[in-house]
């Protein structure tokens, strides 16, 4: 996620109301902030005490290291299959 602050939020909720209600077993959701400028690591930071499947991963602020690079840490740090 890169400066998503205005379109996560509700991405991020349908997602997690999705998964909740159509998924059995465990499963995750990783956010890897690419160095956002805006209030997106703020704001998945403050739903993650209330969402233990969401994880959270930044590289700084302001260390954009590009989607490949993003989906690749996404991808290493998943924990199931």
């Amino acid at each position: 996620a890169y400066d998503e602050a205005e379109r996560l939020p509700r991405t991020l909720e349908e997602s997690l109301a999705h998964l909740s209600t159509t998924r059995r077993g465990p499963w995750e959701i990783i956010v890897v902030d690419d160095g956002s400028h805006d209030s997106t690591c703020e704001f998945v930071a403050a739903r993650l005490a209330a969402e233990p499947r969401l994880r959270l991963l930044s590289s700084g602020r302001g260390a954009n290291r590009g989607k490949g690079a993003a989906l690749a840490a996404g991808a290493a740090a998943a924990r199931g299959d």
